[in-house]
């Protein structure tokens, strides 16, 4: 307070000058305001600071909990490799019998699959010939089919003008016929009309000859 006070200058009737304690109070203000600003920032730096001590509290949780995870899942997988090296130790022992009994029966599969090389050369081969076969087959059914169709074309010609000459043969049977029929019916009439004829020369001559029993005597005459 001496230190500030012997910056004030004294005044013409006593006591300091104002604007001295005024520049002084502003400047007290001043520095309040300042380390008031400085206490509000190490404030947020602090709770900052203790946000961040949280967070790294809690990320070390999390990875001491994902550590004793990892912990338990390597021992698993320390366990499951020993099980699965035992497991390849066993298969190994089987790969090496089955491989003796491969080397045994290649000769055997050797010849098999020669035999099935030619199996399958002779199932090509008969393949071919097969669609060979049906191809050929195929165009000797269109040959007959064409065949077939062109015979059925002419048989039906013949047919039309089969019955075409029938129908006119027939036509000119009936003509010949009613034509027959008409003379048959004229000869009739004809024979009709001469019987008609004689019958009455004979009425006729019936007529002009008298027997003698009816001839009357010259008495019955006078």
């Amino acid at each position: 307070m001496s230190e500030q006070t012997g910056q004030f200058r004294s005044a013409a009737f006593g006591g300091f000058h104002r604007q001295d304690v005024l520049d002084y109070l502003e400047k007290l203000t001043a520095e309040k305001q300042d380390l008031a600003s400085r206490l509000e920032e190490e404030s947020e730096r602090r709770r900052q600071a203790e946000d961040r001590l949280s967070q790294a509290e809690e990320e070390t949780r999390t990875i001491r909990e994902a550590q004793e995870a990892v912990t338990g899942e390597l021992d698993y997988l320390r366990n499951e490799l020993e099980a699965r090296s035992d497991s390849l130790s066993h298969a190994e022992e089987e790969i090496k019998v089955l491989r003796a009994q491969v080397d045994a029966l290649r000769p055997g599969a050797e010849s098999w699959e020669h035999i099935k090389e030619q199996a399958g050369r002779i199932e090509i081969n008969a393949h071919e010939r097969a669609q060979v076969t049906i191809r050929d087959a195929n165009a000797r059914a269109s040959d007959i089919q064409a065949e077939g169709r062109r015979w059925v074309h002419e048989l039906r010609s013949g047919c039309d003008r089969l019955s075409a000459d029938l129908n006119e043969a027939i036509r000119s049977a009936e003509a010949q016929l009613d034509a027959a029929r008409g003379a048959f019916r004229r000869a009739e009439e004809d024979m009709e009309g001469y019987q008609a004829s004689l019958s009455r020369l004979l009425s006729a001559a019936e007529q002009e000859v008298v027997p003698p029993s009816e001839e009357s005597s010259p008495e019955e005459t006078d």
